[in-house]
């Protein structure tokens, strides 16, 4: 039985992919690891905290024989190489870039012979990247830090403390948790029509209620910024690319993920999550 481990890196966290060679077909582990701090200098290390937890906490399956870090920036990079040397380990590392396509030749969702666009949404900001559908070279690329899962949980989050102003609390509500609580509501959102916040600290069954229809308005100017980048990114390349995939969490938004598809104006790939594609990537990598 063979396993391969695959790590995506991010500003949220990072995430782990162990793929194991069953007899009846691969079986695939996802976990993911948020990071405390967004100071790059300590994400080699928290990579290497995702290794150490796919490889004792998976039983029964053989350690891996390589692991392979997919980064998005050099500084990403250079820390992971710093955690190895540190740890006395080596690791594989790739573009992210490079892991998607690997990912989608594997599942065989990009069926063309075209170029590939990619639009990344993640925690920090979005980034589109055209790219040769064969070996994944970058021929056009860019990003921005205007929109991203960040400032979209920040609209909730802003929302959310306006409609307690007029609760009455026995405790100051942590804003720390209700920032999570918030993320926990977004998560919802992407597959429910309505969410619900508690408010604990003014007693049990006390929550703010939102609608997918009221998320949306609320972050109506990121979207539509999503879709004019990705359209004047798009149409930069020196290749017209003939399909679109969403990665990254983010994407996950119904809003945010019409608005994309409907800008670039050609056939888009649906990923069952997003956020995962890059560490399966680099996981099937060989």
């Amino acid at each position: 039985m063979r396993t391969s481990l695959g790590i995506s890196t991010g500003a949220s966290g990072v995430g782990s992919a162990l793929v194991i060679d069953a007899p009846d077909g691969p079986i695939t582990e996802y976990r993911e690891l948020a990071a405390e701090t967004h100071d790059p200098r300590d994400l080699g290390d928290l990579v290497f905290d995702a290794i150490t937890l796919m490889t004792t906490q998976v039983a029964d399956v053989p350690a891996p024989e390589v692991v392979t870090v997919a980064y998005r920036t050099t500084e990403q990079a250079d820390s992971v190489r710093a955690a190895a040397i540190r740890e006395g380990r080596l690791v594989r590392l790739i573009p992210e870039t490079t892991a998607v396509v690997t990912y989608l030749h594997n599942t065989g969702l990009a069926n063309t012979d075209g170029a590939i666009a990619v639009a990344d949404v993640g925690a920090s900001g979005m980034s589109v990247s055209v790219l040769d559908h064969a070996d994944g070279t970058v021929l056009h690329a860019d990003r921005t830090d205007a929109l991203g899962g960040e400032k979209i949980n920040s609209r909730l989050l802003e929302h959310v403390r306006r409609s307690t102003d007029g609760i009455r609390t026995r405790i100051p509500v942590d804003p720390a948790l209700l920032s999570a609580r918030c993320l926990g509501a977004l998560e919802t959102l992407t597959v429910d029509d309505t969410a619900h916040i508690e408010i604990g600290e003014a007693g049990p069954g006390v929550s703010v209620t939102v609608t997918r229809p009221e998320f949306d308005g609320l972050v109506v100017d990121l979207v539509e910024a999503a879709a004019d980048f990705t359209a004047r990114t798009c149409a930069a390349a020196p290749t017209s690319p003939q399909v679109l995939v969403l990665v990254g969490g983010a994407s996950s938004f119904p809003a945010l993920a019409a608005a994309v598809t409907a800008a670039f104006g050609g056939p888009a790939v649906t990923v069952d999550d997003p956020a995962a594609v890059a560490a399966h990537g680099a996981a099937y990598l060989d």
